[in-house]
């Protein structure tokens, strides 16, 4: 598929983690795309409340849908997700959503896209009102069995949409680069347990951040940023970072010790290559990178181990 359409290029990305097992992160999104916050947010999402999507349309359709139209389905679960969670006018969504089965070349779902969306219209208030964590069966079972007294918070809490939030080089001083973001109309605040993290009250395309192409900053989760000072790395170390991609820690790792030696490790060749480009980026010099799966031998053979 082959469209500047917002949310045929929304369903291409969902496509791609519901179907065809990738990680969202390797989708590639058109940067210069108008739409590309509401494309983003659409498919996060999508993506985020697939149980519970995936779970309404299957209880409205009559059959299933066949293996080779379940991109007629991920669309369904598109549109739914708009009715339940986004802002977009009950119309649009219903109608922008229907005109994307031109896209795919399967006129013949109009009708079925419009009629099961105007019936998760129709049932939006007792559908908003269910209890659905929208977490794989076997994880909810691991969940409640382990957090008897807090796994509904754990559910609720893992459902809500993550700030933006940004890591920023050691060689920009963190207070005079929230300074710029606030020049530019970007309100931030910053995090005690992360030193170098800056959350963006709203998020914005990356090629807003100031001198972000020149590596000043990285997008990364908090959380994600306590685990290259938690390893504490030291000069002369060797560092695996295994299942690496895009390179969020590794990278991290680099800025905190640069005398460091780190292998950044992925079975996946088209995601390694992600972090070769936040390598280039960043201009480091000690990453060197494998590909190889972590569970076997075979990247340590190419490390010379």
């Amino acid at each position: 598929m082959n469209s500047t359409n917002t949310r045929a290029i929304a369903l291409e990305a969902i496509c791609s983690v519901v179907l065809n097992k990738q990680s969202l992160s390797a989708f590639q999104f058109p940067q210069d795309h108008q739409d590309l916050s509401l494309i983003k947010s659409l498919v996060f999402g999508t993506i985020r409340f697939y149980h519970q999507l995936n779970d309404i349309v299957s209880k409205l359709l009559k059959h299933p849908v066949e293996k080779d139209n379940l991109d007629v389905q991920c669309l369904l679960l598109l549109g739914t997700y708009q009715l339940l969670y986004s802002n977009v006018a009950t119309h649009a969504a219903i109608f922008e959503t229907v005109n994307v089965v031109n896209d795919l070349n399967k006129v013949w779902a109009k009708g079925l896209v419009n009629a099961i969306l105007r019936e998760v219209d129709r049932q939006k208030d007792s559908l908003q009102k269910q209890t659905h964590y929208s977490h794989p069966s076997w994880l909810v079972k691991k969940i409640k069995n382990n957090y008897p007294d807090y796994f509904e918070q754990i559910f609720a809490n893992n459902n809500i949409q993550a700030p933006m939030s940004i890591r920023v080089h050691p060689d920009y001083n963190l207070e005079d680069y929230q300074a710029e973001l606030s020049i530019l109309g970007i309100d931030s605040y910053q995090v005690d347990i992360a030193p170098q993290a800056l959350v963006l009250e709203e998020a914005v395309s990356v090629f807003k951040l100031p001198s972000f192409e020149q590596g000043a900053c990285y997008v990364q989760d908090c959380s994600a940023q306590l685990a290259a000072n938690l390893l504490d790395p030291q000069a002369n170390e060797l560092i695996l970072d295994a299942c690496s991609a895009p390179g969020g820690k590794a990278t991290h790792l680099s800025e905190l010790e640069p005398q460091s030696t780190i292998v950044a490790l992925d079975s996946d060749e088209e995601r390694l290559q992600r972090v070769a480009e936040n390598i280039n980026r960043f201009n480091i010099k000690n990453i060197v990178l494998s590909q190889g799966n972590a569970q076997v031998q075979d990247w340590f053979t190419l490390q010379g181990g």
